[in-house]
């Protein structure tokens, strides 16, 4: 094997390493994290190139549309429905008291993007989910979060 294959193999390695990693720190999310439900503002169920499914936003991130920090964390408050309010911004991962979860965002082009927007379904279940009122997201101490499920008004899990 010549230095030009080694080197390509060596990335491709490192390629599968980090996107390994990545899996795993997402599905200990999934498997650890607080579930907290966010209220949704659903846009187009439907998309060519990628099949059906619903393009999210959450009510929270027009309340804080007028946030101008480029990155950050929401400390949010759930209650005993696991629905949850938003309290502050904060710039790193504060102490939380009891009943509270953080949310780690970005901004992009203005509007504030927790990484979890879209939700893929199977193809012809868009009218099951069409009446979602709730995302479930799944968050662990540092923010990081995970889009889990859809919820309707009675905060029951859409399952077609």
């Amino acid at each position: 094997m010549n230095t030009k294959q080694k080197v390509i193999f060596g990335n491709l390695l490192l390629i599968l390493l980090i996107a390994n990693i990545l899996v795993f720190q997402k599905e200990q999310v999934v498997k650890h994290g607080d579930i907290v439900c966010l209220e949704l503002s659903p846009v187009d169920p439907r998309s060519i190139m990628q099949g059906d499914y619903i393009s999210l936003g959450y009510k929270i991130q027009t309340e804080l549309a007028l946030q101008t920090q480029k990155r950050g964390y929401v400390i949010l408050t759930k209650n005993d429905s696991n629905l949850v309010i938003a309290q502050r911004i904060a710039t790193s991962p504060d102490s939380l008291v009891a009943n509270q979860v953080l949310l780690k965002f970005v901004t992009v082009s203005g509007q504030i993007d927790f990484g979890c927007d879209s939700y893929f379904f199977q193809e012809g279940n868009a009218e099951v989910f069409a009446n979602a009122k709730y995302g479930g997201i799944k968050t662990n101490d540092k923010g990081n979060c995970v889009l889990v499920g859809l919820f309707d008004e009675k905060l029951n899990p859409i399952v077609p």
